[in-house]
């Protein structure tokens, strides 16, 4: 706790408006007002604060500093505001007069001003008066967080006379936690990884936090307490890094699909399913599949292969999902590219006629391209290897004969 010596603390609870706040979102500055006493022989002094917002009234504070009080005097001030009505312009005005000894005594007439938008702090001064504006409230959750991720709000703190801190419950927690101060939050805000903080670590389900200001009230001996809203942020699983991403991905044959293999950082575990997303690139169409369809093999522990791809450019995305509730976090956009087989099969065929009635006649095959070793089909029969390139298939019987070139990936000639 920051006590000044020789101060006094007062609380002043102040509406923002004339009216209750009944439209839009509502929230709540804190005003800190420190007065410094110039001297015993203060003849006259004003210090005020006034906030205007568009469209609305305006709030306004005079403060006073006595010869009969301390040095430093420290008072605070609470008000209500429309967050519609950003921004808020902040005026403050101090003037004092000392007795003089002799002509001419000291005196200070000024005026400051600063613009107030969340989550900035603003700090301003004019003669012997101080004023911080803090804005107590936090943001509104915006999209889902991971338990691997950073996790940030953004304020900044400036106070003289009162302490501070983060606060955070989990679902079960009976009991409000602290943040640590220097590793955990700063003067900037909060800002923290899930795996440094044990009570967190892997932590899954509604993450309750406030941000609390407190100081010791001197006139009453006790801790008055100011606390923003308490906003509930939900915490899903991380989806597992993705480690690797075969290439190159080379289609069987020049006309099919293909297919591509991802590697990651840790098996799934029991129930969980990975949700796997491609956009071919130049389209707005989008493909989706799950570790349970058939087009996905599982290789590994590791690694999944998603088959049947048409060749080109994919953009890929990912991420699990237990069961049937909320999926962890969608990993970030990656590529991948599906390449036709190329040169594509081809083969020639010629008929070799028999010299005499004793002679076999035959095919003789030549193939090209496609992926060897290569085989033959020769009437609808069974399917043989091509043992040379170029081979010749014997013919036993004359007339049309019909046949099939094929790799070894069953590939054809189209």
């Amino acid at each position: 706790m920051n006590i000044l010596p020789k101060t006094i603390y007062l609380l002043i609870l102040v509406a923002f408006f004339s009216a209750p706040v009944i439209f839009g979102q509502t929230g709540k500055i804190l005003i800190e007002t420190q007065l410094t006493r110039y001297g015993p022989d203060l003849k006259s002094n004003t210090y005020s604060v006034n906030i205007t917002a568009t469209g609305a009234p305006s709030f306004g504070k005079a403060y006073n500093l006595n010869n009969n009080d301390d040095d430093v005097k420290v008072s605070y001030s609470l008000v209500q505001y429309d967050k519609s009505n950003y921004p808020l312009k902040v005026v403050i005005n101090g003037s004092y007069v000392v007795k003089p000894t002799q002509m001419g005594g000291p005196e200070c007439n000024q005026k400051d001003q600063a613009t107030l938008v969340s989550p900035k702090s603003v700090s301003m001064g004019a003669c012997h008066g101080r004023t911080n504006l803090l804005l107590l409230d936090l943001p509104e959750p915006s999209g889902i967080i991971g338990n691997c991720d950073n996790f940030t709000i953004q304020k900044q703190v400036q106070l003289s006379g009162a302490d501070y801190s983060w606060q955070y419950k989990k679902n079960n927690d009976t009991q409000w936690k602290y943040f640590t101060y220097g590793t955990q939050y700063t003067e900037k805000g909060l800002n923290f990884n899930f795996k440094d903080i044990p009570d967190l670590k892997d932590y899954t389900g509604n993450l309750f936090i406030k941000f609390v200001v407190e100081y010791e009230n001197l006139n009453t001996s006790k801790i008055e307490i100011y606390e923003s809203d308490i906003v509930t942020y939900a915490i899903i699983p991380c989806s597992p890094r993705l480690d690797a991403t075969s290439d190159p991905n080379i289609t069987d044959c020049n006309y099919s699909n293909g297919s591509v293999i991802f590697t990651f950082s840790r098996p799934l575990e029991t129930g969980e399913k990975y949700l796997f997303n491609r956009k071919p690139a130049g389209t707005g169409y989008v493909f989706d599949a799950t570790s349970n369809d058939p087009e996905v093999e599982k290789i590994s522990a590791l690694s999944y292969k998603w088959k049947n791809i048409p060749a080109g450019v994919h953009e890929f995305k990912y991420q699990t999902q237990f069961g049937n509730n909320t999926p962890s976090t969608p990993s970030t956009a990656t590529t991948f590219t599906i390449t036709p087989r190329t040169p594509p099969l081809t083969f020639k065929a010629k008929e070799i006629q028999p010299q005499c009635s004793t002679d076999k006649g035959g095919i003789e095959i030549s193939v090209s391209g496609g992926t060897p070793p290569y085989y033959y089909i020769l009437d609808n029969g069974t399917k043989k290897e091509l043992i040379k390139n170029p081979d010749i298939i014997d013919i036993t019987t004359d007339g049309e004969h019909k046949v099939i070139v094929l790799d070894r990936f069953d590939c054809i000639e189209k």
